[in-house]
């Protein structure tokens, strides 16, 4: 691509074009795969057969510091119109990584789906692939990416040296908060102090089969267009963080942020979200980022599957440094 900066030491660079198109729901096709490796570390065989990836290397020596760098890219035309997302990190540093940022997550899922690469460091000499590798909305939010008469560009670099790069900065500003709660079962009460969001609930007599539903949508000129939406049981979210994108980001904000535990019963009492200043837990900002638009998100409880006993609805503007 023009203007990619050098990278030593590369061990294996990786260039994919994908479209994505929306007929009746969001599909990605492989428009180009284009994949080397250093003689110096080995060979490695590519093929893509009916829109899946499949990758053979054999690493012939011990990678003592490896860094994994990539960046997705919107192209129209030839020109790069938009930089979506640009990371750099130690493959050892993935599952760490991957518990409190979404994006990391889903890269780390795809990895343990579809390859046997381990996320160590040194990484050891020895025959790794990669099978059955397709883009799907199952990890990847393509509604998030799809954008009409252009494709998305992933650059990728596994090197033995660190990759480093200007990194852009989001904002969030605060624009509403409101709860609504079932008065027979919870009392809610909500305040945005210092741009941040704090929720308390007394709930007034036990509630069991908790779950919660997110949804995330963009307002622009009164029209809403959904960009996720999720259903989780608090008591259950831990196993899902191998297989769901956002369960990790779901999983910190209750951690850090609530007293709810990892229950899907409650006994009477005070329960509460403090201090929580929306970001990039559950989808980076960088994607809900656009000028002059509104992100709305909505997170609902209920009890017994169906019973809607509470939510929280918040708007608030992404900027950008």
């Amino acid at each position: 691509m023009p203007g990619k900066a050098h990278v030593p030491q590369s061990l294996i660079l990786l260039n994919l074009i994908l479209r994505i198109e929306a007929p009746y729901t969001y599909i990605c096709d492989f428009q180009d795969v284009k994949v080397s490796m250093s003689p110096d570390y080995g060979t490695m065989k590519v093929e893509v057969i009916n829109n899946i990836v499949f990758i053979d290397t054999n690493i012939t020596q011990a990678i003592k510091n490896p860094q994994f760098y990539m960046s997705l890219n919107e192209q129209t035309g030839n020109r790069i119109t938009r930089r979506i997302v640009k990371i750099s990190m130690k493959t050892c540093d993935v599952g760490r990584l991957a518990e409190t940022n979404p994006f990391i997550n889903v890269i780390a899922i795809i990895v343990r789906k579809h390859t046997n690469l381990p996320f160590v460091c040194p990484l050891p000499a020895g025959r790794y692939f990669v099978r059955n590798l397709t883009v799907s909305s199952d990890f990847v939010p393509l509604r998030l990416f799809y954008k009409p008469n252009s494709v998305i560009v992933l650059d990728g670099y596994y090197t033995a040296e660190k990759s480093t790069g200007r990194t852009t900065k989001f904002n969030v500003t605060m624009r509403a908060l409101s709860t609504w709660s079932n008065p027979s079962v919870i009392i809610a009460n909500s305040t945005i102090i210092n741009n941040t969001i704090n929720v308390d609930f007394h709930i007034l007599h036990e509630i069991k089969d908790v779950e919660f539903r997110l949804t995330m949508h963009e307002l622009r000129n009164e029209k809403m267009t959904k960009l996720m939406d999720e259903q989780f049981r608090p008591c259950v979210i831990k196993r899902l963080i191998k297989i769901s994108p956002y369960a990790s980001g779901a999983m910190h904000i209750i951690s850090d942020y609530t007293n709810f535990g990892w229950k899907c019963a409650y006994k009477p009492g005070l329960y509460y979200l403090r201090n929580y200043p929306p970001g990039s837990e559950i989808i980076p900002l960088r994607f809900v980022y656009q000028h002059k638009v509104v992100a709305q998100c909505k997170t609902t409880f209920y009890m017994n599957h169906f019973d809607k006993i509470a939510e929280i609805l918040v708007r608030y503007e992404v900027t950008r440094n």
